[in-house]
């Protein structure tokens, strides 16, 4: 009887008024999930990464070896049949690196920041070096690694979206998308489609041609 009177509005609301938890271990600067839900990283202010037990909230791990806080954090290990596992660490201090964490010493390799422009026989070599210099102060921002794994999709503080070989670390394809910070870069499920957002407050989509442009370096194109 008392259910004819409620609101009808208020029995369709299936979802809690209020879920609230707190999780306390410093300063928190960016959060991801891993796949599952199950973990929480924590990236702070002061370098380490604090990984939370979603079930127990509690503190899972610390990870130590960053001086700065953390910009970016990624759940990522590829792996392939070579038994090579890679992943991308991303700092305020230093370039981005790739590193491969398959043998017993880590093999780090740095990332160009720099975007790829056409080189042209009749240039001034006065614009080009004044070129060379602007360029020398781009910095990455984000990278996210393609759905292979054999390209990583990096943006800049310029504005622009740089697509990087993983196996040789170089530039292949740069556009500049605006004037901003590029802050956050997703790929659809069918791995064309680019989500990017900058520091101008615009969201824009970019659709990547396949297969995507890769150098003759490469041992196999992409499919």
């Amino acid at each position: 009887m008392n259910l004819a009177l409620i609101d009808p509005f208020v029995l369709a609301q299936d979802y809690p008024d209020a879920l609230t938890g707190k999780l306390r271990c410093g300063h928190a600067t960016c959060l991801r999930f891993n796949r599952k839900g199950d973990f929480l990283a924590s990236g702070r202010v002061d370098g380490t990464i604090v990984i939370f037990d979603v079930e127990t909230n509690g503190v899972a791990r610390k990870l130590r070896g960053h001086s700065k806080q953390i910009q970016s954090l990624r759940y990522l290990l590829s792996s392939s049949q070579d038994w090579n596992w890679l992943f991308v660490a991303s700092l305020f201090e230093k370039q981005p690196v790739l590193v491969d964490i398959s043998a017993p010493r880590p093999v780090k390799r740095i990332l160009p920041s720099a975007p790829l422009r056409p080189q042209l026989e009749d240039t001034d070599p006065a614009v080009t070096a004044k070129q060379a210099a602007q360029d020398a102060k781009h910095s990455t921002c984000v990278t996210i690694f393609t759905a292979l794994g054999n390209h990583i999709i990096s943006g800049t503080s310029k504005g622009w979206i740089n697509i990087i070989e993983t196996q040789t670390c170089t530039t292949i394809h740069s556009t500049r998308l605006c004037n901003g910070v590029v802050i956050l870069l997703r790929l659809a499920r069918n791995g064309r489609d680019l989500l990017v957002n900058s520091s101008d407050r615009v969201i824009r989509t970019v659709i990547i041609p396949r297969p995507i442009p890769y150098s003759e370096s490469a041992s196999t194109p992409p499919p």
